[in-house]
């Protein structure tokens, strides 16, 4: 069953169900082959923009989003996102 498929049952019925064991294989051998082409990566703006595919890709989400926070930690410099359009952003 699908997380849109459980989103239709009834709020009393709506449960987290772990993913099936297959598809959680998948995704640990995504992220580690991601992980591979990170370090090799140079390009920061390459390497956020990838970050936030696979996180779509792997979570199955419409829209991905990155904070990043200023060199003292404190507040965000930049707020990343992925699958938003320009109107919702």
């Amino acid at each position: 069953m699908s997380a849109e498929e459980r989103l239709d049952e009834p709020s009393d019925r709506r449960q987290l169900r772990p993913p099936e064991p297959h598809l959680e294989d998948h995704r640990l051998r995504r992220l580690l082959e991601v992980g591979r082409l990170l370090v090799a990566e140079l390009d920061v703006e390459a390497i956020l923009d990838r970050v936030l595919d696979v996180a779509r890709e792997l979570t199955g989400a419409r829209y991905a989003a990155l904070g990043v926070l200023d060199s003292e930690r404190r507040e965000l410099e930049r707020f990343l996102t992925k699958g938003v359009d320009e109107v919702t952003r």
